[in-house]
């Protein structure tokens, strides 16, 4: 035991915490090394001074005792110790009692280093508010800014457009609307994460028909699909509530989003919009959305960085498609302020569907006790989308064939003949799709094709279009 003793003792004189023991009357009798450091007083002079001089925070004298000034026995504070040069330094103290022995000890940890940690990063979190603080207010004024010449560009436009016009001017001014909305979209996007980004996101909850507010959706994008060739399939079940009490322009933002991206990435097939309630509790609803495509689909592992700010699956999709990275992350952040979800499943080459779920309320006049078991499962919706997807592989099987082609590449060329160039590349574009699992005789016809295009060389186009259209002919064989 002798040496555990003499352990403990070196351990006491020579750790790096102060350590001290006092007697009633507030004399040191007895201090360590890291004591004698840290303070700047000697042994000697330890000896001589008061509890008070050196802890002043914690002790006071009494006549010819010390007090504690604060409840500090058995406890850990934080207090100031003393210097002899009468600064001081932080520390976490502990006093007990030595028992039997009518003596306290004192043990004290050197907090300075940890203090000024927290003061800078207090300095730091002051400093990163104020920066973010400065960057909304410069993206609040910025897009305000873009937003003016936008809605003039935009409004000038549409005054053009009642006026006769050569279907060229036409087509350049559609070209120039269609421009107007997507900055439009962005402008939005921006300003949305800003205000997620700083808090300040609120979701305004209204009642509206929502038989109504998805028809305005639908209409909004049909012209579009449309244009494209595309089919759109849309279902929504009779219990979804006629009248919904939620943010109208937030939720048609997502929705609007999904769409617009299935339109983008999609040159054939079809475009579905699915619609069910889920779940009833009272006047609370959740409704789940399903948007699904037959266009380029996303690879597994890209999946991950579909709702990151700022990404995209990779540079090129960004290159040929457009778009900022910010509408699916908006999209994330609004639908979780729903208190809902959104995922994606998809194959790359076959597609995506998007799926999301959001929390309504139905006004007290429509609230029926019977609609809470008057809900479709989410096994249900599986098997309606399981049915969709066999459906879809069915039509794609048919969509591929010569036929089906043939009819893309006759809407190419009336497009070329009225020069509406835009189009054209993009039914160009899904002639190119469409013809990736086709023989390698295929590629050099629809390159020239593409090229001419895009040159807007309307005899060069027309050319090419009817080399392709003899090489379909002879099946496949130039």
């Amino acid at each position: 035991m002798n040496n555990l003793d003499n352990v403990l003792s070196d351990v006491a004189k020579n750790g790096l915490d102060i350590v001290f023991i006092y007697d009633h009357s507030g004399k040191i009798v007895w201090a360590n090394r890291q004591m004698e450091l840290l303070t700047g007083y000697s042994a000697e002079e330890l000896g001589k001074i008061s509890l008070s001089d050196v802890m002043p925070g914690v002790f006071g004298m009494s006549e010819d005792s010390v007090v504690l000034k604060v409840e500090a026995l058995d406890e850990i504070i934080n207090t100031s110790v003393y210097r002899n040069n009468h600064t001081c330094f932080p520390v976490k103290a502990s006093i007990k009692e030595c028992p039997g022995e009518n003596m306290y000890y004192c043990s004290a940890m050197d907090i300075s280093e940890y203090e000024d940690v927290k003061k800078q990063l207090r300095w730091t979190k002051r400093d990163a508010e104020n920066a973010m603080k400065e960057r909304n207010e410069f993206v609040a004024n910025v897009t305000h800014e873009l937003r003016t010449p936008v809605s003039g560009i935009l409004g000038h436009t549409r005054n053009a457009l009642d006026g006769e016009l050569t279907p060229q001017i036409n087509n350049t001014l559609r070209i120039i609307e269609r421009c107007c909305g997507d900055m439009n979209k962005i402008i939005d996007n921006i300003l949305d994460f800003s205000k997620l980004e700083a808090g300040k996101f609120v979701l305004e909850e209204r009642e509206f028909d929502f038989k109504e507010f998805i028809d305005h959706i639908i209409e909004t994008h049909i012209a579009r699909i449309n244009e494209k060739g595309l089919k759109f399939v849309f279902s929504m079940d009779d219990n979804v509530p006629v009248k919904v009490i939620g943010d109208s322009y937030h939720i048609s933002q997502i929705i609007n989003n999904l769409i617009s991206n299935a339109i983008k990435f999609t040159s054939m097939g079809k475009i579905t919009l699915q619609i069910v309630k889920t779940m009833q509790q009272g006047d609370l609803v959740e409704l789940f959305f399903v948007v699904m495509d037959t266009g380029i689909g996303i690879k597994d592992e890209d999946r991950d960085k579909l709702f990151k700010s700022f990404s995209q699956v990779d540079a090129s999709v960004s290159r040929k498609y457009g778009g900022t990275g910010l509408g699916l992350a908006v999209c994330r952040q609004i639908v979780e302020m729903m208190h809902g979800s959104i995922n994606v499943e998809s194959q790359h080459g076959h597609g995506s569907m998007f799926s999301f779920s959001i929390q309504v309320k139905v006004p007290e006049s429509e609230i029926d006790s019977e609609a809470e078991n008057n809900v479709t499962t989410i096994e249900a919706v599986k098997e309606l989308i399981k049915q969709d997807r066999n459906d879809t592989e069915k039509e794609n099987s048919v969509a591929a064939d010569i036929k089906t082609i043939k009819s893309i590449l006759e809407k190419l060329i009336l497009c070329v003949e009225m020069e509406s160039w835009e189009k054209a590349e993009m039914f160009a574009d899904s002639l190119k799709q469409v013809l990736t699992g086709y023989p390698a005789d295929l590629k050099l016809p629809i390159l020239r094709l593409e090229m001419a295009v895009r040159k807007e060389d309307h005899d060069k186009a027309i050319t090419a279009c009817g080399n392709l259209s003899q090489v379909l002919e002879n099946g496949g064989e130039s």
